[in-house]
């Protein structure tokens, strides 16, 4: 009786030791994904538990490089005239000025859909017989922002954007069956942005993945889009409405870039 009760003790001392080595193995997994040392590395290296800018290879990370795809909703409606939110597509460049700030550059490319009811290009009290479409609008922007960030464990971190940015956007004339008249107008606006983004290091310090959002207001909207436009219908001149102006915007973006 007695052997068999100490043979139970000792599978139980087992049962006790591989549960806490698969507990041990789980979290060094979960610490490896976000980017944590493992235990000691800070105290061994002589080093704190964070580094910043530098790799682990110890070689500084100076840039970053990337393409950008995502959401953007332009606001603005009137007469029957809406936008709809489009497809963003770019490219940035990242300057790494100091542990915790970056300069973001980009430049990128919308197509923003316009939603048209009827009537909504009547104008001066002159309605033509036709069923107008807008066709989306061609967005370019080029822009700037700093982004102070925070860094959680070597990999994952999250950092605010605070930038402006230069846009300009082409819209073809309204066309509609039996209408027949070719025109572009132009809109240009600057845009004040703020936002948020997170940044997680797929490669530490040489491949990251991003996810943004912001919002930006408006400011010094001028061009002929916003004007009505002249067509000659019958032999007469009338015109057409112009498009409202963005009252702001929002987007999404989702970026992976290469750092140097």
């Amino acid at each position: 009786m007695q052997q068999q009760m100490q043979e139970r003790a000792r599978i139980a001392r087992g049962c006790r030791s591989a549960s806490a080595r698969h507990v041990a193995t789980g979290a060094v997994a979960v610490a490896f994904l976000l980017g944590a040392p493992p235990c000691g590395a800070g105290e061994k290296s002589g080093v704190g538990a964070e580094p910043s800018s530098e790799g682990i290879t110890g070689s500084p990370r100076l840039l970053e490089v990337g393409p950008l795809v995502g959401v953007s909703a332009r606001f603005g409606s009137a007469r029957g005239i809406k936008y709809r939110p489009g497809v963003a597509v770019g490219a940035y460049l990242r300057p790494v000025l100091t542990d915790w700030l970056n300069l973001q550059l980009y430049g990128r490319f919308e197509s923003i859909p316009v939603d048209v009811e009827a009537g909504a290009f009547d104008w001066d009290g002159v309605s033509l017989p036709y069923a107008f479409e807008q066709n989306p609008l061609r967005l370019t922007s080029i822009g700037a922002a700093l982004e102070p960030s925070y860094s959680f464990t070597r990999r994952l971190r999250i950092y605010g954007s605070l930038g402006a940015a230069w846009v300009r956007f082409d819209a073809d004339a309204p066309s509609a069956p039996g209408f027949e008249f070719e025109a572009t107008r132009t809109g240009i606006e600057v845009n004040i942005l703020f936002g948020v983004g997170v940044a997680y290091d797929i490669v530490p310090r040489f491949v990251t993945l991003h996810l943004s959002t912001s919002y930006g207001v408006a400011f010094d909207q001028r061009g002929t889009a916003y004007e009505p436009l002249q067509v000659i219908e019958d032999g007469a001149m009338v015109h057409l409405a112009p498009l409202p102006e963005f009252n702001g915007m929002a987007d999404l973006l989702l970026g992976i870039s290469a750092a140097f």
